[in-house]
């Protein structure tokens, strides 16, 4: 739908924080304006509450930006399971 020519996706962890940001450079679009019927950002904002994160999302005519926030469990970062 954006009509994007690059995407960037970014992972990074911390002692107590995952995160993942992806990036593009299409069109935008006003996430306070989602059309009924389409569920994605919803569902996305859904399944990350689940999981006790957040989800953020920044768009103008440049691309947009969806992030997401997952706290971790203390031992859990760098592959300490």
């Amino acid at each position: 739908h954006a009509t994007a020519s690059q995407i960037t996706v970014s992972v990074g962890i911390t002692a107590t924080e995952f995160t993942v940001d992806v990036a593009d450079d299409g069109a935008g679009f006003d996430p306070s304006r989602t059309p009924p019927g389409h569920l994605g950002l919803e569902s996305m904002a859904h399944r990350t509450a689940r999981m006790g994160g957040t989800l953020q999302i920044g768009s103008s005519a440049l691309g947009t930006v969806v992030r997401i926030r997952l706290a971790l469990a203390p031992g859990r970062a760098g592959g300490d399971q």
